[in-house]
């Protein structure tokens, strides 16, 4: 089994059980410290950026909380790419140790410090996002 390295920027691409597509999708690990994080904090990618900026705009959330990205910004993701900063989802590391055992985690690499600190930027500024997740974001 290969190593993995779960550090804030860390990419995995796997299914994830709340979502009625059972296709895998990219997550970004936010925790600034996961080895002592009880909890990770990922926010999930999408390409599908036309969609994500309607819902945002439909529901009035501030444009920065929208972080949009195309491949020269980072290669992992191979189309443009929107994080929606609004809907974080919480994993333990038992519950991506356990779709590893089932082979549908991969990590994908590492984001640039300067896309990190944007998704942390739209973190903090989201309206949806508790104020003790966004404190556990703090530097």
């Amino acid at each position: 089994m290969m190593a993995v390295s779960i550090e804030c920027g860390s990419v995995f691409l796997f299914p994830e059980d709340s979502f009625v597509d059972r296709n895998p999708h990219y997550f970004v690990v936010l925790n600034n410290d996961p080895y002592t994080a009880v909890q990770l904090i990922l926010v999930c990618a999408t390409s599908q950026v036309v969609k994500r900026r309607a819902y945002s705009k439909y529901a009035s959330l501030p444009k920065d909380t929208m972080v949009e990205i195309t491949p020269f910004d980072c290669s992992i993701f191979p189309k443009p790419t929107i994080f929606d900063c609004n809907n974080l989802f919480i994993k333990s590391a038992q519950e991506l140790l356990d779709k590893m055992k089932k082979g549908c985690f991969h990590y994908k690499g590492k984001i640039p410090n300067s896309l990190i600190k944007k998704l942390h930027d739209g973190v903090n500024l989201s309206p949806m996002v508790e104020e003790e997740i966004k404190q556990r974001l703090k530097i």
